[in-house]
């Protein structure tokens, strides 16, 4: 899904503060008892936080479509009411009324990055992002770079900034010495455990890297197992089937294999982790190769290919991983 049909054009509505903890259930509890509470000018002593704060609320209230405007007829002004998710989560006897189960913040955490999603740099970065570590310099990099590419104009960089910003003290520990006291006491979607430290400095998103449907290569004829001969000299006696004929279980062990071993050779852009299976369904590494053969009928691209990513889009991504990759030693 693309960024322009994914979001809205809205940025830094926030008012710089990330979502904090109790703060979802408050913005309910307060627009469930009187709709116009956020536009009430007492807002600020009924709901006990500052005006800047009163705005937040009601902004992460709606992005996280817990919370709905509503035009007043004949009038600019907008009252907030709780939507139908949010009654069946929230209200007395609700799913999880106080909020404490990991599943309701993951509930949530989908909720704010879903459709319709009104925090476009925080979509960036979950599901257009081609790197996993970065800092904040680099993610501006890139958000711009996404941004650029949409049909969007493009906001202030400081705008973009700012949702980066709330993005790091949501999803990351921000106990460092440049961390404001209050955000200490974060926002439990901090336990998905989403964002963490990197060890180069900055942080890095737990995004499964991604893996092709594995590919099966059979000796039919001739020759004991798969060696030289087989490979370059006597073609016939070999069958490439892809994807590999593997039940649902060893197709996931394979791939999850192939991405342990990807990581643990420090590999970045590509490669192919060519891999035996043995008869009990045990996976058993062979080679990490780090630059496999990419003509249109090679094995890599042929494999992305029944994965369901054309041979022109592997390229482009492949692109889009280098250029976004810091340059220099590392």
């Amino acid at each position: 899904m693309r960024l322009e049909s994914a979001c809205s054009n809205t940025f830094a509505r926030h008012e710089t503060f990330h979502p904090r903890f109790g703060w979802f259930r408050k913005a309910f509890v307060a627009a469930a008892s009187d709709p116009a509470i956020f536009n009430d000018p007492e807002a600020t002593v009924r709901l006990g936080v500052g005006k800047n704060m009163v705005r937040s609320l009601r902004f992460w209230g709606t992005a996280s479509h817990l919370l709905v405007d509503e035009p007043v007829g004949g009038t600019r002004q907008r009252n907030t009411k709780p939507t139908n998710v949010a009654a069946a989560l929230l209200r007395p006897g609700g799913l999880d009324p106080y909020m404490e189960t990991a599943g309701t913040w993951w509930w949530l955490h989908w909720l704010l990055l879903g459709p319709e999603c009104q925090l476009p740099v925080w979509w960036m970065i979950i599901h257009d992002l081609p790197i996993v570590e970065f800092d904040e310099v680099v993610l501006l990099q890139a958000c711009e770079q996404i941004v650029d590419a949409s049909t969007w104009k493009a906001p202030h960089e400081s705008s973009i900034a700012k949702d980066i910003s709330a993005f790091v003290r949501t999803y990351g520990d921000v106990t460092s010495a440049r961390g404001k006291f209050d955000d200490q006491f974060g926002c439990p979607l901090r336990d998905l455990n989403l964002l963490t430290a990197s060890p180069t400095g900055g942080y890095r998103l737990a995004h499964e890297r991604p893996a092709s449907l594995p590919g099966e290569i059979v000796v039919v004829s001739g020759h004991d197992f798969y060696d030289f001969d087989a490979k370059y000299l006597d073609g016939a006696s070999v069958q490439l089937t892809s994807p590999a004929d593997l039940d649902d279980e060893v197709t996931a062990k394979v791939q999850d294999v192939a991405r342990r071993a990807f990581e643990a050779a420090g590999c970045e852009g590509l490669s192919r982790v060519d891999s035996f299976v043995t008869p009990e369904g045990d996976v058993i590494i062979n080679e990490v190769n780090t630059m496999p053969g990419f003509t249109q009928i090679s094995m890599y691209p042929t494999l992305w290919q029944e994965t369901g990513m054309t041979y022109p889009e592997l390229v482009g991504r492949l692109i889009d991983l280098a250029l976004a990759r810091p340059v220099g030693l590392r």
